[in-house]
């Protein structure tokens, strides 16, 4: 089960249980730093995710908050060289910030994946012509350079076939009418997208709902983030939020998920139903060729 998990994923869960083992002994971690003889900055790294662990520093710590249970102690060890392998994302972490290497693997680790979106398309979802697009669209006073381009397709493709292991992941999307009539390169490439998007609903790939643009303004938001759900009981879920641009944030507290989940929900309620996302998308692309019609006008 372990082994869909990306490294980094299983460094933030291995980081989660040392917090909460800590906070069991009552230890605080100046008190953790003295005692092994570390900077604070280094446990507070261990802690956040931010570090891997040596084997070695996991038996010091262990010795700290006198861990008597073996089974948990064999499996926090296992966890620790997991975190330690080099995931499919790690060769390109010189290349990409360390927020948006965190995104995709935690992406790519869910079973379950539910994207809101305001304002484009999520990135997901995209074609390589459409995606290649938006990104010279929205990158603002420094266009990406054709390398950079190069780059990013390389890891698109890379995540794509991380995601193509696991036929029983979930996604849904729940997204507003006007994203879906947001041109980016040529009609016939947002046709294009759509004509993508259409096809993943049509196989049972993507659940998708359309919410009517004024159903954003009644819940007094522009929520742009993703609910990432894992199968492991010990992998809570992560919130990734594309509101402040790139790169994306992940918020781990259960407060902030709990408050997106239930954004989340007024929206879906306030949204068009699954089984209605094809012929929305049809007469997206009807009007996207011929002009003025009503997307969520299903009847």
């Amino acid at each position: 089960m372990l082994d869909q998990y990306d490294p980094m994923l299983m460094q933030r869960m291995l980081a989660v249980r040392l917090r909460q083992l800590r906070y069991k002994t009552g230890l605080s971690q100046r008190q953790i730093a003295l005692r092994t003889e570390w900077s604070i900055n280094k446990v507070n790294r261990i802690e956040n995710a931010d570090s891997t662990i040596s084997i070695t520093d996991l038996n010091a710590l262990l010795g700290l908050y006198q861990l008597t249970d073996p089974q948990e102690d064999e499996k926090l060890r296992d966890w620790a060289r997991r975190a330690r392998q080099p995931g499919w994302i790690r060769p390109n972490a010189a290349s990409v910030d360390l927020r948006t290497c965190r995104h995709l693997a935690y992406q790519t680790s869910a079973s379950r994946i539910l994207m809101l979106d305001t304002l484009l398309i999520p990135d997901l979802l995209r074609t390589d012509d459409f995606n290649r697009h938006v990104r010279r669209a929205t990158t603002g006073e420094a266009p990406l350079t054709d390398e950079q381009h190069r780059l990013y397709s390389q890891i698109d493709t890379a995540r794509r076939a991380q995601l193509a292991k696991r036929a029983d992941r979930e996604l849904r999307v729940v997204i507003d009418e006007a994203v879906l009539l947001r041109p980016f390169g040529s009609i016939d490439t947002t046709i294009n997208q759509l004509q993508h998007l259409r096809r993943l609903t049509e196989t049972g790939t993507l659940q998708m709902q359309v919410v009517p643009w004024d159903g954003w303004i009644a819940h007094r938001g522009q929520p742009r983030f993703e609910l990432l759900e894992f199968d492991h009981p010990d992998a809570p879920p992560i919130v990734v939020s594309h509101l402040t641009g790139y790169p994306p944030e992940s918020l781990y507290d259960p407060a902030e998920v709990e408050h997106f989940r239930a954004v989340a929900s007024r929206l879906a309620d306030a949204a068009s139903s699954p089984d209605q996302a094809t012929v929305i998308l049809g007469r997206a692309i009807d009007r996207l060729r011929n002009g003025p019609i009503s997307l969520l006008d299903t009847q």
